[in-house]
């Protein structure tokens, strides 16, 4: 009798699925870069196995949706070698819609033959021909609509050809009917939560630079797109039924987040953006950004939304989160030497009708006024030097030098051509300020470089009298 009793909570607890009763789960993958894999034949087996190692990880708390927030592929598929292969006696606009019916299709297909055949998708650069490509007046600039036009046809349209998220919610259009969005941004609702989809691309002129990169595309939501964005967030709050805000769009927006080997595209204006206050004014629980290949989450001074910024390659890491009518359960799980492992966890509860937010491990809040890297010197470990503060082991130092005896405790002894290089990226951001601080003794003349944050230069030196201003390009340079 015992043996049944046994068996019978195991069978009860089985039904329940994976997290507790009355809940429900999804995933969100960003990232994935695997669709030129399909592209060109032959497939690489090992690029398959991966893709298939995260797919049958997310198996573990049934879920019922996936999303996916974009860079599925690597673009831009221009050149007469695309056409020819793609679209004999075509056009490259041919090639890229054939292309992408191909390189998405596949996908498509893989997670729908695993069960994932619910997805949301978020247009990311690469879709769009990838933002190093999109110099005013080129080709890829262009080309915008019809990449925008391959894309959802294979993402958002049904087998006969109908948009499938058209539902209205409320009073309020499902997407934003009569702009360049209207196929690439919507609004879906599944049971208690409102999932809106943003494509966050905007250009008013290929011809034209915008924003702070000055390319012909920019990270920005324009009045049109805006205003339905509000309308849309207006009537959800109408609705009893929704006890849950998710916004998906392809960048971040708070700042600093981890990267790997990512060229950091934020949205324009980061949290002073229109679309990050309107997401503030109707308090969206969740908002979920890719494009930097790493994970993490910020808060705005302790409000709504928190952000938060996962995906890799080949679902390298992503977010598998239950859902009930008072909590969101996010856990982070990603791939290793030993398969798949959680690596952090964020619980956002509503019970007490005041929400509050518990965050541990990789999905632990990032605050921007701490340190975000701090290397003692004192171990040395498979040459990395370990990183003792909040970006954690994406920002470890990575040296063939040998550690020696420095002002207090250890240092690290650079001879000849040997570096310290740090492969993270992020810790300084855009126009946000930051402090850099190292003690640093040499017997070299001339000038050498300590630090540098890319495209975005800071003056460790600035001489005094007329040159003053002649050296903002000069990143970490110490004369000697």
């Amino acid at each position: 009798m015992q043996y049944k009793i046994l068996i019978a909570l195991f069978i009860a607890l089985i039904s329940n699925g994976a997290f507790g009763q009355n809940t429900w789960s999804f995933v969100s993958a960003p990232d994935w870069h695997a669709g030129e894999r399909e592209v060109s034949p032959p497939v690489d087996p090992g690029q398959i196995e991966q893709q298939l190692n995260a797919i049958n990880d997310m198996k573990w708390c049934n879920p019922e949706l996936l999303l996916i927030d974009g860079d599925l592929a690597a673009g831009p598929w221009v050149g007469q070698k695309w056409v020819d292969q793609y679209a004999p006696g075509g056009t490259q606009q041919d090639a890229i819609i054939n292309v992408c019916k191909v390189a998405y299709g596949n996908l498509k297909q893989r997670f729908a033959e695993n069960g994932l055949n619910h997805m949301l998708v978020a247009i990311g650069d690469h879709e769009i021909g990838e933002d190093s490509n999109w110099k005013p007046g080129n080709e890829v600039s262009h080309l915008l609509p019809v990449y925008r036009d391959a894309f959802q046809r294979i993402w958002n349209r049904d087998e006969k050809g109908d948009f499938k998220y058209a539902e209205p919610i409320g009073s309020a259009s499902s997407r934003p009917l009569g702009t360049p969005w209207e196929n690439t941004s919507f609004a879906y609702k599944h049971k208690n939560v409102l999932f809106i989809t943003i494509d966050i691309y905007n250009q008013p002129d290929p011809d034209q630079p915008v924003g702070y990169l000055q390319r012909s595309i920019n990270g920005d939501m324009p009045k049109a797109h805006l205003q339905w964005f509000e309308n849309v967030l207006k009537e959800a709050r109408k609705d009893p039924q929704i006890k849950h805000l998710i916004v998906q769009a392809h960048s971040p927006i708070l700042a600093p987040v981890r990267g790997q080997q990512t060229s950091m595209l934020y949205i324009e204006e980061l949290e002073n953006s229109s679309f990050w206050k309107a997401m503030e004014k109707y308090k969206v629980d969740l908002y979920f950004a890719g494009e930097v290949h790493a994970p993490s989450a910020q808060r705005l001074n302790g409000k709504f939304p928190v952000q938060v910024v996962h995906g890799g390659y080949a679902g390298k890491n992503y977010l598998a989160v239950e859902v009930s009518d008072h909590k969101l359960i996010l856990k982070l799980r990603e791939t290793g030497r030993n398969g798949f492992s959680e690596i952090g966890e964020m619980v956002i509860d509503k019970t007490s009708g005041k929400t509050t937010v518990e965050d541990s491990g990789m999905l632990k809040i990032i605050n921007p006024n701490e340190v975000l890297a701090h290397y003692t010197f004192d171990e040395k470990e498979n040459r990395e030097i370990p990183n003792q503060a909040q970006m954690s082991r994406y920002y470890n130092l990575r040296t063939e030098a040998d550690l020696t005896d420095g002002i207090k405790g250890k240092a690290i002894e650079l001879n000849g051509s040997e570096t310290a290089e740090c492969a993270g990226y992020g810790l300084m951001t855009r126009n946000h300020p930051s402090t850099f601080i190292a003690w640093v003794k040499t017997n070299q003349k001339g000038n050498f470089y300590v630090a540098s944050n890319g495209g975005y230069p800071i003056n460790w030196h600035r001489p005094s009298g007329d040159g003053a201003s002649g050296v903002q390009n000069e990143i970490g340079r110490f004369p000697w």
